[in-house]
């Protein structure tokens, strides 16, 4: 989703200057990521609570449900002939397993820190009453994150029932100032690990996935870094 024409739609949105975009909200576009909880919201939410879940989408479905059809052929000649891919030198075995284990050091430094956790279980707390209003904002669960000097601005391209929204869907839905929450960027945060924190004044937090280019990712995170070292928390 991470497209140009998205970006400039978010310059046009979060700019003082309206239409034209300021230069300022083309680099906060720049930096914008796009993100989505990391889980769904874990039950039950209070009584009450309206949408909590987000709009299913049956077309992606179906393509994928024809396209494993479609394969089942070649997966299943593949099996019989005992075909494992190319066979693999002992050096690139051995750095193979190598990062397979540094991504089971990764993940499970993530677990231990909560990353694997939508919030901190208090829905009556910040983060618990932002989840409440996640789906209300917009049916699908991805937002466009924008770092601005002064806040977070969530956007979100509402869907169809058919089909993912498009750049001139896009609108603002949250507008989060820093003396409200923060983006709190773990230490090994980065494109292998792309799990951030919004953390609240009250002490809740919500786990968010960032969900872009790489490249992209790793701006997003510099950019909220460098936030965090010059707004004192609220």
């Amino acid at each position: 989703m991470g497209t140009k024409r998205m970006r400039i739609r978010a310059a046009e949105l979060v700019s003082p200057e309206g239409q034209s975009g300021s230069a300022s909200a083309r680099t906060w576009a720049e930096s914008a990521t796009w993100c989505s909880l990391v889980t769904a919201l874990p039950g039950p939410p209070p009584a009450g609570a309206g949408r909590v879940r987000p709009r299913r989408r049956p077309l992606p479905r179906v393509l994928a449900t024809l396209g494993f059809v479609v394969a089942s052929p070649l997966l299943l000649v593949a099996a019989i002939e005992g075909w494992d891919g190319p066979a693999l030198s002992a050096k690139a075995r051995r750095a193979r397993k190598e990062a397979r284990e540094a991504a089971e050091r990764r993940a499970a430094a993530a677990r231990q820190q909560g990353l694997y956790q939508t919030f901190d279980g208090d829905w009556d707390g910040a983060a618990g009453q932002t989840l409440l209003s996640w789906y209300a904002q917009a049916p699908d669960g991805e937002r466009l994150i924008v770092p601005t000097d002064e806040e977070l601005v969530l956007l979100a391209a509402p869907s169809r029932v058919w089909f993912t929204g498009r750049a001139r869907r896009l609108r603002i839905v949250a507008r989060v100032p820093y003396r409200t929450a923060r983006p709190d960027i773990p230490r090994d945060a980065n494109q292998r690990l792309p799990r951030f924190r919004l953390s609240f004044p009250d002490g809740t937090w919500l786990t968010l996935l960032a969900d872009d280019d790489n490249d992209q990712v790793e701006r997003f995170f510099r950019t909220c870094r460098s936030i965090a070292r010059r707004t004192p928390a609220g």
